[in-house]
């Protein structure tokens, strides 16, 4: 169960808005939240980063994608909770889960 607590002169209606938010994910550490299902066609995976917010990483993405935290919830039906709290960094996470460095990431 999710609990928001907003701060006492928060206007009311006001959403999240997760493209206005900086981050620079290469320094920041993300642990594996889900693996994706064996039915799942998709080589995504949700990942939570230290302050709990959603991302999905994806082979074909150099960057992880943030999500809002309803989509990850909706997500969760294709996905299977991860058994691993170690945290790591998106450069070790491409390198673990995709067997890639980032050399072999191509830009678009």
């Amino acid at each position: 169960m999710a609990i928001s607590i907003d701060p006492a002169d928060a206007s009311a209606g006001r959403a999240l808005d997760w493209s206005s938010l900086a981050t620079d994910s290469r320094e920041g550490h993300f642990r594996i939240a889900a693996f994706p299902a064996d039915y799942a066609l998709t080589d995504d995976v949700i990942l939570r980063d230290e302050a709990g917010n959603a991302f999905l990483l994806s082979q074909a993405e150099s960057e992880p994608i943030p999500i809002e935290e309803d989509t990850a919830n909706s997500l969760g039906m294709f996905f299977e909770p991860s058994q691993d709290y170690s945290w790591h960094t998106v450069t070790e996470l491409r390198r673990i889960i995709y067997g890639l460095d980032d050399a072999d990431i191509l830009v678009r």
